[in-house]
Order: structure tokens, then C-alpha cells, then sequence
């Protein structure tokens, strides 16, 4: 009986002590998961509080990448450079022609708007910020960035990259901001046609390219390469940005809205580098209108 004892005290001492480290971390976490699925606006504060203790630790995980990643930019040869450099010259060459046309035509807009005694301005403050992880999680699209509340970055703040709408800021700590994708199946933009101006929602699917567009409605003229456009609506994304390019329509007979799907315009697998847009709603920008009574009691009371 004693050696019984002692052969099964002999197989717990055995299992060496990393295996019950292992055990135990394994059942907290699965504790964590399970509470914060099961009450998770009362852990939303312990979830904001961890991610600003683990703020030190985030940055200093991605200095290694952010190291190999600068090495093998200076290890580049200096041809490579030179082919790069004459690209960069001709895009410089373009985007200069093109900030000309653009100051021509926001000169001609501003004229246009002081006629109309036009309250809307525009305030175009951007921010370039960098991606420095992503979650884990294989059912969000949500970046980590490299800038924060210091910066100014709150939540709702669109963000871009150097061909379109990314997503927007949806937490912001003091020196870090989370950004979620267009692609989440959590998000949803409002846009438009930027041929007809037909207006829908555009819903992610969990997949980067891959757009579903919801509320559109049957008899709507849409086609394959349609661009769709954020359509202004709402307090979050400004009209006018390019968002993604349909890639397939169906029409199903008796159906009230038309099924459609687009692929993001803008490089959600590859841009490192973002811009965060600070900029006022559509709503607060429209141009204030006098009332009626008050337009007609001016024209009876001008000479």
C-alpha cells in the first residue's frame, strides 16, 4: 500500500514545474475570456486600464520589427535607390500639377461660398501616424498605431492611407490608438455612388478584400467598377474620400435592395503609414439659410 502511495507521489513530482505554470496561466485565461465575453461593457474599463499598463510593453515589442524593418531599408542598393528616386521625382512632378489645379479650384470654391454668405469652412489638420501591431484576434481588423489622446487622437476620427478610407480610431490611450478597419464585420460607412450618387452602406465582412453594400436599393444604376465615396453622412467620415470599387452586382427579381459587393480601394493588408483626418461633420459644415419670412421681409425692406 505504501509503495502505492509513493509511486503515485513519484508521478506528480514527475511533472516538472513549468507543466503547472502552463495549467494555471491556461485557466486564468480562460477565465478573462469567458468574463469579458460574458460582461463586457463592466470589463471595458479593465480592458482601458491593462491596455495603458501594457503601453510600455507594446512599444518596446515593436522596436525589433521596427529595427529590421529600417535595417533593410539603409542595406537597399544604390541602385534600387536611384530607380526609386527618379519614381519619387515624376510622382513629385504629378502631385505639384495637381496641388496647382487644386488651389485654383478652392480659390474659385471660397469665392463661390462668400457669395452665398456661407458659414462652412474647412478645416483640413492631418496627422501621418504608423502601424505597430495588429490584434491577434482572427475576427477583428483592428491596427494598433503609434500615436495617441497626446497627439489629439480621440475616438471616431477617420483615418486614410495614400489611396483611401482605412477605418477610424475606436480607442485612444495616452500614447496609442486602436484603428478599426473597414473590413470588420463590426464597421459600417456610409456612401455613394460616385457616378450616380445613389447612397447605401458599406458593411465589412472580416476579410480585406471583401466589402458588402447593404440598403441599395433594386432599381439603382449600379455596375462592376462603380468607385463608391464616403457620402458625408454622419459624424465621422467627411464626403468626397475614395472608399472601395464594386466588384459584383446581383439583381435578385422580387428583392427589394440589389446585392452587391466591393473590394477597399485603400491597401489594408500592406500601408504602414496612415493619416489620421481631424476634421469637422458634414453636418456642422453646411451653409446656414435664412427662413423664408426672413428672406422675404429683406426683399420688401431694400429699396
Amino acid at each position: 500500500m505504501s509503495d502505492i502511495g509513493y509511486r503515485t507521489k513519484r508521478r506528480f513530482d514527475d511533472i516538472p514545474a513549468g507543466g503547472y505554470r502552463l495549467v494555471l496561466a491556461v485557466l486564468c485565461a480562460s477565465a478573462l475570456t469567458f468574463f469579458d465575453s460574458r460582461y463586457a461593457e463592466q470589463f471595458q474599463q479593465v480592458r482601458h486600464e491593462s491596455q495603458q499598463l501594457l503601453e510600455p510593453l507594446n512599444r518596446v515589442l515593436s522596436y525589433p520589427n521596427r529595427l529590421v524593418v529600417g535595417l533593410s531599408e539603409r542595406l537597399r542598393t544604390q541602385k534600387s535607390l536611384y530607380e526609386e528616386n527618379k519614381i519619387l521625382q515624376a510622382s513629385l512632378l504629378q502631385t505639384s500639377v495637381q496641388l496647382q489645379q487644386l488651389a485654383e479650384s478652392r480659390a474659385e470654391n471660397t469665392r463661390l461660398r462668400a457669395l452665398l454668405d456661407s458659414t462652412l469652412s474647412i478645416n483640413d489638420h492631418i496627422l501621418n501616424a504608423e502601424i505597430i501591431s495588429i490584434d491577434p484576434n482572427p475576427n477583428h481588423r483592428v491596427f494598433t498605431l503609434n500615436k495617441g489622446l497626446r497627439e489629439g487622437i480621440t475616438v471616431g476620427l477617420p483615418v486614410l492611407d495614400a489611396k483611401g478610407i482605412m477605418g477610424q480610431i475606436v480607442e485612444s490611450t495616452e500614447r496609442l490608438s486602436s484603428l478599426m478597419l473597414i473590413s470588420d464585420s463590426r464597421h459600417s460607412i456610409p456612401v455613394r455612388v460616385g457616378r450616380t450618387g445613389d447612397r447605401a452602406i458599406l458593411t465589412g465582412m472580416g476579410d480585406n478584400v471583401r466589402l458588402r453594400l447593404d440598403y441599395m436599393p433594386e432599381s439603382a444604376d449600379i455596375k462592376v467598377g462603380d468607385e463608391l465615396v464616403t457620402s458625408g453622412l454622419g459624424d465621422s467620415f467627411p464626403a468626397g474620400y475614395p472608399v472601395a470599387m464594386i466588384s459584383d452586382v446581383k439583381r435578385q427579381h422580387g428583392s427589394e435592395f440589389t446585392e452587391a459587393y466591393a473590394k477597399p480601394i485603400a491597401e489594408l493588408d500592406s500601408s504602414r503609414h496612415v493619416i489620421v483626418l481631424f476634421r469637422r461633420s458634414l453636418h456642422d459644415e453646411q451653409p446656414v439659410i435664412a427662413p423664408e419670412h426672413v428672406i422675404s421681409e429683406t426683399n420688401y425692406a431694400s429699396p
